[in-house]
C-alpha cells in the first residue's frame, strides 16, 4: 500500500516549484521502497545479514565459484 506524502509544513516563502519537486520525490522514493526483487528474475548478487549482524555479498562467477565479500558498513555492494 503506498501512502501520500505528508504535506509541507508552512512556509511562507517558499517556491511553488520546490514545493511540487518535494511532493513528486516523495511519492517517488515511497514506490521505490515498495520495489520487491521477483523471484524468478535473476540477480547478481545478493546481500546476507550474518548472525553477528555483518552484512556479506554473495556473488557466483561464469565458472560457478561463489564469493563471499563482507560489505562494510555505509558502502554500497
Amino acid at each position: 500500500m503506498i501512502f501520500p506524502p505528508p504535506d509541507l509544513p508552512n512556509i511562507p516563502k517558499i517556491q511553488p516549484e520546490l514545493a511540487d519537486y518535494l511532493r513528486r520525490f516523495a511519492t517517488w522514493a515511497n514506490k521505490q521502497m515498495q520495489y520487491k526483487i521477483p523471484n524468478d528474475e535473476a540477480q547478481d548478487h545478493f546481500l546476507l545479514l550474518s548472525p553477528s549482524k555483518k552484512v556479506y555479498k554473495i556473488s557466483v562467477n561464469d565458472s560457478g565459484v561463489v564469493t563471499s565479500t563482507l560489505v562494510p558498513l555505509g558502502s554500497h555492494p
